[in-house]
């Protein structure tokens, strides 16, 4: 693959030739939303066919044509926020800059694109990779760099890396492509480590990017039967190198592991061996490297899966799927010793999915179409609307 420097569009250019990414006032504040939010937060949505993100409840940034979300990121400053969407036509992936109320096309591409997607500590560039899948395998794809403040994209240089795994605190990149895993220089993508990743699957990497974690799959030999057996087990290692800790065997089928914010401990449902099928919150500790229970199970408990730790880590987010098949959202404060169900009236649809908006805030998607933010402190809806996609909290 050539190594030769590629600029995507430049959205600045697309903004003043296109209209793509056009700023334009609205009048009056957000219909719908309580007293506050509009002039708190950031409102990004997809409505009426074009993505926009609403500053204040007073003006409208538009990027380009909209979709469903498949990948949003927020820097660490706060300053941008990156979202991927998607439509019949295309995958598009954007950057908002909060610091000069304006819109960037970073790529566009197949409507099958997955992207993923980190940044970096110190500077604040965001590295990002594209693939298009071919069955259980990465296809043609790219990783890519946009430093803070640019107003262009350029080729990391990788030549067959497709997904960013990690911006490392050293200040070197982790790309994979469907066989490896790189440690790799963000500049020319000069390869420092490779790990074989052939039997490593669902791989996360902790927000320090110090540890990761991910599932090893492989045939074991069981001497009962005189057969080879699938057999997957959940590992964390550092992403430095050593030995790996296994944390629980193929029979719990452990899935959905989701680091909190300090790295030092990993969520993750389990299938309780019961036989009901149901599953279980499970906390692992690099620091004892026990797990417990987020909330010890008994005969009616509700299947617990998907967990979600809150940007400061004192509360988990996790579905909760009733023995009837109610479905609902649940979370956990620490220090408390029960769990609390979100605020949710049935007339507003099933929740469907949930993510946090910063420490005491939901976005809540419902079956009906809409979305809804959600203040956890006064137990509230204070927005709903069809298209909101994601909310940004004052910097």
């Amino acid at each position: 693959m050539s190594r030769a420097l590629e600029m995507c569009v430049a959205a600045w250019l697309l903004i003043a030739l296109s209209g793509c990414g056009s700023s334009a006032p609205v009048t009056g504040p957000l219909e719908g939303a309580a007293p506050g939010v509009t002039s708190a937060m950031d409102i990004i949505s997809t409505e009426g066919g074009s993505l926009t993100m609403t500053v204040g409840g007073t003006k409208v940034i538009e990027a380009g044509p909209g979709g469903r979300r498949s990948f949003v990121s927020v820097s660490p400053d706060g300053r941008y926020a990156v979202i991927a969407v998607t439509a019949a036509d295309a995958s598009r992936l954007y950057a908002f800059d909060r610091d000069s109320d304006r819109a960037m096309l970073l790529h566009s591409g197949s409507p099958d694109l997955v992207y993923s997607g980190d940044w970096a500590e110190k500077t604040g560039n965001f590295a990002f990779g594209y693939y298009v899948p071919e069955g259980k395998r990465m296809g043609s794809g790219d990783i890519r760099l946009f430093a803070a403040g640019a107003t262009e994209v350029t080729r990391a240089g990788c030549s067959t890396s497709r997904a960013v795994a990690s911006w490392l605190p050293d200040g070197n990149l982790m790309v994979r492509d469907s066989d490896n895993l790189y440690i790799v220089e963000p500049s020319g993508c000069g390869t420092l480590r490779t790990i074989d990743a052939r039997k490593m699957h669902h791989l996360v990497v902790s927000p320090s990017g110090k540890t990761m974690a991910y599932i090893v799959r492989e045939l074991v030999y069981n001497r009962d039967t005189r057969t080879y057996e699938a057999d997957s087990t959940l590992y964390v290692s550092e992403t430095t190198g050593g030995d790996a800790v296994k944390v629980l065997g193929d029979k719990y089928k452990p899935r959905n592991f989701a680091w909190s914010p300090d790295g030092s401990e990993l969520a993750f449902d389990a299938e309780l061996q019961d036989g009901s099928g149901r599953r279980a919150i499970s906390i692992f500790s690099l620091n004892t490297r026990q797990s417990s229970y987020l909330v010890p199970p008994s005969p009616e408990s509700p299947s617990q899966e998907k967990p979600s730790w809150s940007p400061a880590g004192n509360h988990i987010l996790f579905r909760s799927t009733g023995q009837k098949g109610d479905t609902n959202f649940m979370y956990r404060t620490s220090g408390e010793p029960f769990s609390r169900a979100i605020p949710w009236a049935d007339k507003d649809g099933i929740p469907v999915y949930a993510l946090w908006v910063d420490e005491n805030m939901l976005l809540v998607a419902a079956s009906d179409g809409t979305s809804a933010l959600i203040e956890m402190a006064q137990g509230a809806e204070i927005y709903r609307a069809t298209g909101l996609l994601h909310a940004l909290p004052p910097r």
